[in-house]
């Protein structure tokens, strides 16, 4: 049942995406990384068909994040593409509509980010790093993912 034809599924994804990245300048906590949040928005969007609009959108989603936070241009939005090429490696298979494959993908996509980045930050800069620190929004993005994937697909739902 749509209730506004002019707004799409595509509209609010983007619209609330656009919202959590301004809301980043806020939100600097220890236990949510918004970066993160957003990878899994962008995980779990589910688009019939794939287009090229939706990596573009996102590659300047990124880069306007990365502006606002003061991250190194291309940060936010190699995360982001990164997470769509997964899905689209995982899709192409034929294994995205098996049950538990989309979590075990985003879990280990969100694993191995994590291993780049703390190996990056350890032998570029040769400091010791708290591994809870670092691990614990990754953690908390991973036990978000099935209330994230339920609200996606009544959104999705919503708007067929």
């Amino acid at each position: 049942m749509r209730y506004f034809s002019i707004i799409g599924y595509r509209s609010i994804f983007y619209f609330l995406v656009f919202l959590i990245v301004s809301h980043n300048v806020i939100n600097t906590g220890i236990f949510i990384n918004l970066t993160y949040l957003l990878s899994l928005l962008v995980f779990l969007y589910s688009d019939k068909k794939f287009d090229l609009s939706l990596p573009i959108i996102i590659f300047f989603i990124g880069v306007y994040q990365d502006i606002l936070i003061g991250n190194s241009l291309g940060y936010s939005s190699s995360i982001f593409l990164f997470f769509i090429f997964l899905k689209e490696l995982v899709k192409y298979f034929g294994l995205y509509d098996i049950k538990h494959t989309p979590f075990i993908t985003f879990v280990a996509g969100s694993f191995s980010i994590f291993f780049f980045n703390y190996i990056y930050l350890t032998v570029n800069y040769q400091t010791s790093l708290n591994i809870f620190y670092e691990i614990t929004p990754i953690l908390i993005t991973i036990i978000l993912f099935q209330p994230f994937n339920f609200i996606m697909k009544q959104i999705e739902k919503m708007y067929e």
